[in-house]
């Protein structure tokens, strides 16, 4: 298996798969597409070495396909959700503001706290609520980090480097 990579989209995928959080362990490395045979999953690579209860929890998430060890590492694959098939491809080329507003929500929700998904105004000023509506706040800040103009159209996030987002396992 290609050596871990950081996964700048995990941030945005993972949280369509509607895990509750507290499953989520430490041993979680990221999340990642996987390209099956010309179809696009979701990969969620841990460190090996869970319990069954933990296993059993991955297992019973509605997406769920199958599950291997590779290496050192536990590899658990899941189908996207069919409603957020676009809204996975618009992601991988950086069009974070273009997602439909149900997968806006889920990530919102599961990339902050629920004191502050409850509350509007703090909600708004969050990085992530930035970076999926193109705030002004978050325009100007880039705008003044980078010491230019960013056009109002521009989305205010880095771009995925693909190669990084898709783990490359083989799974027989």
């Amino acid at each position: 298996m290609d050596s871990i990579k950081k996964s700048i989209l995990s941030d945005f995928i993972l949280p369509l798969l509607s895990i509750d959080r507290s499953i989520l362990t430490k041993d979680l490395i990221n999340c990642y597409l996987y390209d099956l045979d010309n179809e696009d999953l979701i990969a969620l690579v841990f460190e090996e070495g869970f319990d069954l209860e933990t296993i059993e929890k991955f297992e019973i998430i509605p997406y769920y396909l199958t599950s291997f060890i590779k290496d050192s590492y536990t590899i658990y694959l899941y189908e996207i959700p069919k409603e957020f098939v676009d809204d996975v491809e618009l992601l991988k080329i950086g069009k974070y503001s273009r997602i439909s507003n149900e997968a806006k929500y889920k990530i919102l929700k599961a990339g902050t706290s629920e004191k502050i998904f409850k509350n509007p105004d703090k909600m708004k000023a969050t990085r992530l609520y930035g970076i999926l509506f193109r705030t002004k706040t978050l325009r100007e800040y880039w705008e003044e980090k980078l010491d230019a103009e960013i056009d109002k159209d521009n989305e205010l996030w880095e771009l995925p480097i693909i190669d990084q987002e898709y783990i490359k396992i083989d799974i027989n």
